[in-house]
């Protein structure tokens, strides 16, 4: 899932630190990783297909991408209803399972992908940390509507808050890989550090 990049619409508590043109380009950037990680991952999973769910304008046919992905808007309702239409888009037979993963962590690899995905084989939920309290990547083979209701997205609460909600109706879920993003200038200098 990603937002088009658009300037001004993207990265925009970094953009106040670093500036529009700026956090444009970091985007792109990392959204470009993204999709190179997801496409690799796809490509050594026979039965996997890579979709780009974009918040904002259809890509132009022109734009920049690594890899040229089945492109899905966004619903365009709040950010919990389309992660689980993203979810649930995908689950009309009993051995399908979805992986959403997120357009903004620099250290993102096909293997963490993979791990994610490896967890549904034995629970019906996984979710992905982020160093901040949210999440990279949330999967499920189970119908779980709602599940987002409660969760305080785009918060450091994001990831307790799933959790807890996961419990609360009983729905067994492994956690994966705890992986950083890029959401402001400390996160910037500590990604170009490397």
């Amino acid at each position: 899932m990603a937002r088009t990049p658009i300037l001004g619409a993207v990265k925009r508590r970094l953009a106040k630190r670093i500036g529009d043109a700026a956090a444009l380009q970091v985007y792109e950037r990392l959204l470009g990783l993204a999709l190179a990680a997801a496409a690799r991952a796809v490509k050594d999973r026979p039965g996997w297909r890579l979709e780009l769910r974009h918040l904002g304008p259809p890509f132009e046919a022109g734009a920049d991408l690594p890899v040229r992905p089945q492109l899905v808007p966004q619903g365009g309702r709040d950010f919990a209803a389309n992660l689980e239409d993203a979810l649930h888009s995908h689950l009309s037979h009993p051995q399908h399972a979805s992986l959403v993963v997120g357009a903004d962590h620099p250290d993102l690899a096909p293997s963490h992908i993979w791990e994610a995905a490896d967890l549904l084989e034995d629970r019906p939920f996984c979710i992905g940390p982020s160093e901040d309290g949210g999440f990279w990547c949330a999967g499920t083979r189970i119908e779980a509507r709602g599940v987002f209701s409660r969760v305080s997205l785009g918060t450091s609460r994001a990831m307790s808050d799933l959790a807890r909600e996961l419990e609360r109706r009983g729905i067994p879920w492994a956690k994966g890989p705890t992986l950083w993003d890029v959401d402001t200038a400390e996160d910037l200098e500590r990604w170009r550090g490397r």
